[in-house]
Order: structure tokens, then sequence, then C-alpha cells
């Protein structure tokens, strides 16, 4: 799976049914609207967008398939929700521009491999793209950010907040819009806001430091090689400043305490490592684990903290 916003999950039976619901939601979402091979883009960051909508949605009768185990029972089309229809189109639309990076930064048989994935999933691509436009999402904006960053991994010597605004300002977009299009309270789209352009800057850098070894060697644009002024201190230190920004901001969401103990867990690993190990990487152990939840998290039952969590 994609995406820097993995979970924490605590073994209490609501924390698995909560991550069920959006996690493996958005996937069946995406599965029923642009086909079962559109499931391999599924972002851990979009999921996290569903939580937090999820949680503020006032929707309550979902299809039996979002709470099925079975990864196979999609639900129809016509009983798919507002908040996943909107999460399930962003997260193909968001594969999309991944593809186009990865096609203008690679070369022979990759290139042309990025170009073979692009032509197959053309069509979800362009459904997804039609889909955002019907709901309003301010598509020209966006596209327009994605060409800045596309300029702007041809300049030199730019600032660091020059390089990661583009992607702060698609993510701030994406998680404002979700809120405007389940009518919240300004007062928390103002947070919405925050979160998505503080996690843009995040993504940004933490690809920046962690795929540095990686865009040396294939010779890819990388801010820490584009400006010697730029250095793996400047990284760490916009990391720390953000994920500091986005708790603060997703702390005081109006949403449950279950679902904020599941990714503040995360950020508080994130923030108080020295980020030497890529968070994006797999946990082998929990990757053997046959368990949904933590093994660190020794509680029955959630409480408000899952100190047990934090403190791993």
């Amino acid at each position: 799976m994609f995406g820097l916003m993995k979970q924490n999950l605590c073994k209490n039976s609501l924390g698995i049914e909560s991550h069920r619901f959006s996690y493996c939601g958005t996937c069946k979402s995406m599965g029923s609207l642009y086909g079962q091979k559109s499931r391999l883009f599924l972002n851990n960051d979009v999921s996290f967008l569903a939580a937090i909508l999820n949680g503020f949605s006032k929707e309550i009768d979902h299809a039996q398939a979002y709470w099925e185990k079975s990864c196979w029972n999609l639900p129809e089309k016509s009983a798919i929700p507002i908040v996943f229809r909107y999460v399930s189109a962003i997260n193909v639309f968001l594969a999309s521009i991944k593809i186009k990076d990865n096609i203008i930064d690679s070369r022979d048989l990759k290139k042309l491999n990025w170009k073979t994935l692009g032509l197959l999933y053309g069509n979800a691509f362009r459904k997804s793209r039609i889909e955002l436009i019907s709901f309003g999402f301010p598509m020209k904006k966006v596209e327009d950010w994605i060409e800045l960053n596309f300029q702007n991994e041809h300049k030199l010597n730019l600032s660091l907040l020059s390089y990661t605004h583009p992607t702060s300002q698609i993510t701030k977009t994406v998680f404002e819009f979700g809120g405007n299009l389940i009518n919240l309270p300004q007062s928390e789209i103002a947070k919405l806001k925050i979160i998505g352009k503080s996690l843009g800057e995040i993504v940004y850098c933490a690809d920046a430091k962690y795929d540095l070894e990686q865009d040396m060697l294939n010779n890819n644009f990388n801010p820490l090689r584009m400006n010697g002024s730029i250095n793996q201190k400047d990284i760490d230190e916009n990391i720390q400043l953000n994920v500091n920004r986005l708790m603060e901001s997703f702390s005081s969401l109006n949403i449950s305490t279950i679902i904020k103990t599941r990714y503040l867990a995360m950020l508080e690993k994130l923030r108080s490592t020295d980020l030497k190990k890529d968070p994006k990487e797999k946990d082998e152990k929990k990757e053997n684990s046959s368990s949904y939840w933590d093994e660190c998290c020794i509680c029955d039952e959630c409480c408000d903290c899952c100190q047990c969590c934090f403190d791993s």
C-alpha cells in the first residue's frame, strides 16, 4: 500500500470495525467504481481522509459489503456513499499523477513499463477525473499546481518551501474540498486545510529524504540534489514542524477518540523518531502477524489515550 498515514490499531472490536469501514471501504469502493485492478493503488493517506470524513458523515445506512471481511464482496455502485465516491476518485486520480511523474523521471525500459501501466489504467484515470469534476472539484487549479511541480523539478536553487508548495496545495485542496462536500462547518474545514497542507509538506520531504540514494543512482530530481543550500536538517525540521501542526489540528477535530487514537500514535512515533527509517517501509513483524492490531497494544478495551501504543 502507498502513503504515509498508516494506522496503529487497538485490538478493541470498535477500533477494528472502524478500520475495516474506512480503509477496506475505500478499497472496496475503488474496486466497484474503477475495477478490481484499481485497488492496487490504495493509498494510506487517502484512507486517512476517508476516516476523517466518515467520522463527520451523517450517513449511517451503509451497504453490508462495507462491514464484511471478504475482500471480494463489493458494494453496488448505487449504494456507495458520497465520502467513498469522493476518496475513491481522489485515490485513482492521484495514482494517475504519480504514474505521469514516473514516466517523466524514468528512462528506457522503465519508462516503457510506466507508459504501459498508464495505458492499462487509462479508462479508470479518465473516469476518476470526470467524477471529481462532477462534484465541482477545482480540477483546473490542481492541474496548474501539478504543472508547476513539474516545472520546479527543472529549476535549480529554489527554496525548500518553493519545491514543497505545489504538493502541499494539492493535498490542502483535497482535504478542504472533502469537508465542503459533506457540508462541514467552516471551523472544521479550516482544520482540514491545515491537516492537508501539513500532510503534503511531510510526504514531500519524507520522499526527498528517503528516496535520495535511489534518485542519485537514477539521476532523478530531488531537492537535496538540486539545491546545495537545502540539507537533511532542513528536511527534518520541516517534517517535525508540520507533524506538530497536523497533530494539533487533527486532535481538535470533532470526531471520535477511536479514530484519533489510530492515527495520533503513528504521528507521535514520526515526531519522536530520529527519522532514519522510512516511515512508509513495511514492518516485517506486523506483516507476519495475523492480527489487525499492533502487538504493542495490550489493552482489552480501547481507552482514550491507548498509552501503550504511544510508548512503544
